[in-house]
């Protein structure tokens, strides 16, 4: 993977598979399990291929635990699970019966929202052709702070609120 982007570009950690079909608390929501493995999962190397030693792709990295209670614990999307989802990608550009907005965001992070002092939240960039935000005021550049009343300044908030909607 590339934790933390260039600088460590290309590691590579052993992933020493400790457990299958574990869940993983709320990304277990809808019975999703993972194989719990002790690679490094970390902003830049999550996503990246969990391989066995023939070089095959078993699964895709996904999350860790973070607690002072554990260590070492990360989880990876078998793929078998995750080969549906990419061939739909794929063929269609998104997946098919999951809600989404039809937009692309970035997050303002505390930083960037002192030193613009806009708020934090998730700054529209891009407002696709088939949204549901077209023929509204929102426009390029907005940011979001919340969604039907709940807070969101990450990626991982709008995931988690969008999947009590249905399509």
């Amino acid at each position: 993977g590339n934790p933390g982007g260039s600088k460590y570009a290309n590691s590579l950690t052993r992933g020493i598979v400790s457990g299958l079909n574990r869940e993983a608390g709320q990304y277990s929501v809808g019975g999703m399990t993972y194989i719990q493995t002790d690679a490094a999962i970390n902003p830049g190397n999550s996503g990246g291929p969990l391989v066995n030693m023939y070089g095959q792709v078993v699964g895709i990295n996904s999350s860790k635990i973070i607690t002072e209670n554990y260590e070492g614990m990360g989880f990876a999307i078998p793929v078998t699970q995750a080969r549906p989802i990419i061939n739909e990608l794929l063929s269609g550009g998104y997946i098919k019966g999951r809600t989404r907005l039809g937009i692309m965001i970035q997050e303002v992070d505390a930083g960037t929202s002192m030193m613009a002092q806009v708020p934090m939240g998730l700054r529209i960039t891009q407002i696709n052709g088939d949204s549901a935000f077209l023929g509204t005021d929102a426009q390029e550049g907005d940011i979001i702070t919340a969604l039907d009343g709940e807070a969101v300044t990450t990626l991982r908030d709008v995931s988690d609120l969008l999947t009590g909607y249905a399509p």
